[in-house]
């Protein structure tokens, strides 16, 4: 009787994929180190920096898992000059805990073993070999601190450059960004995108100022239109009660509660002036800007990306909007009867936020288009000005 073939597949050389530059191949190599783990591990490349997430309901501690990230890698001749570790709690935006390190430069200690000995007198060395290194476990890395590595918690302190990748991605999500904006049929169907954003800009600020309120669809004249009800003052008290709050938990953090303070100052002054209504009526168009943006900047960063193309997608959103921005605020302001629709109002009734700006601030609706426009034309620029300058605006928020 012939033997039957042997169809199971080679395993693949994950160790050389890794030395090779492959991303993806660091995560199996990681999943060996934390066996039995209760999280899933993601590793992406950006340029010379490699990014490794760990996301589940239950994360390792930050310099426990920091650790045995770093002696894992540092074993192995890899191309990436530094790491960057984030723990993300399943549904969480943003990332429980973030710590870096230089790869390249990276000292291997010794273990706790070795450790014993250049107490007793020995010179330590400035350098341990590789085969001496051992993983240790979590009960002697929570006893001795001493072992544990020099790491980074923060992004490195220079301007990041933006790697040939990311430019890839801007500019594809510009090519197709460009379809969507002049095709009849594409730019209808992703007008909904626009409606979204601009109606939640109104909501979101409705209730930051104590007014319940719903965004819906305008179904009778096209568009979307926010349903407020009147202010609820308990809102506004619940809000200066939590940032109250805020300030006593921060009230050792010098940096820290000077950002809060200076927030509940100017939360109080909006909340208890006129100045309240005047920005609900912007944050309609302000939110497109704002999302021109942040869909940018994750696009950049590859932040909330878990898949392939997502970075793109967020591009493509980012680039529609700024042209569609761009194609209202300069039809106000040099197409006459783009101006004169918007000036008379949703049915004849309702008057539309900039017009509602202008007259609250007395001025010409061209004065509030203007600076709509220099404010969405800028929007890209302000986004990889974030990217490129990361480290300085985290660091100034984190600083004590």
């Amino acid at each position: 009787m012939a033997a039957e073939p042997d169809n199971q597949q080679p395993q693949p050389d994950w160790n050389a994929l890794a030395v090779n530059g492959e991303a993806d191949a660091i995560a199996p190599l990681l999943r060996a180190v934390f066996s039995q783990s209760s999280f899933q591990i993601q590793v992406r490349g950006m340029g010379p920096t490699l990014q490794i997430f760990l996301l589940g309901d239950q994360l390792p501690e930050a310099a426990i898992a920091t650790q045995r990230i770093q002696q894992a890698l540092v074993e192995r001749s890899l191309p990436w000059q530094s790491v960057r570790v984030e723990g993300y709690i399943l549904g969480a935006i943003s990332p429980t805990w973030t710590h870096q390190f230089d790869l390249q430069a990276t000292q291997v200690l010794a273990p706790p073993s070795q450790q014993k000995a250049y107490k007793s007198g020995q010179k330590t060395p400035q350098k341990i070999s590789r085969q001496a290194v051992s993983t240790p476990d979590e009960a002697q890395l929570t006893r001795a601190q001493r072992i544990r590595p020099k790491v980074i918690s923060t992004l490195s302190k220079g301007p990041q450059t933006l790697p040939n990748e990311t430019i890839g991605v801007l500019v594809t999500g510009f090519l197709l960004a460009i379809p969507l904006s002049v095709m009849g049929f594409l730019r209808m169907l992703f007008q909904g995108w626009l409606i979204l954003v601009h109606e939640l800009g109104h909501a979101l600020t409705y209730w930051l100022f104590g007014y319940p309120a719903i965004p819906s669809v305008n179904l009778l004249y096209g568009g979307g239109i926010t349903l407020a009800v009147g202010r609820l003052w308990l809102l506004v008290w619940m809000i200066l009660g939590g940032l109250s709050y805020l300030i006593y938990r921060c009230r050792r953090s010098s940096n820290a509660l000077s950002w809060i303070l200076t927030m509940t100052v100017a939360y109080a002054l909006l909340a208890f002036s006129p100045w309240h209504t005047r920005l609900i009526s912007y944050m309609g168009h302000g939110a497109e800007t704002l999302a021109i943006i942040g869909c940018l900047y994750f696009a950049i960063g590859g932040y909330f990306c878990k898949l392939g193309g997502e970075r793109t997608i967020y591009a493509m959103l980012g680039w529609f909007t700024w042209f569609e921005t761009i194609r209202f605020a300069w039809g106000l302001l040099f197409d006459t009867t783009a101006r004169a629709n918007y000036i008379g109002g949703i049915g004849g009734v309702l008057d539309n936020d900039f017009v509602k700006l202008a007259n609250s601030f007395d001025v010409e609706l061209g004065t509030i288009t203007t600076f709509f426009l220099i404010g969405a034309i800028v929007a890209p620029i302000v986004a990889i000005f974030f990217y490129r300058y990361e480290a300085c605006w985290q660091n100034a928020l984190r600083r004590d």
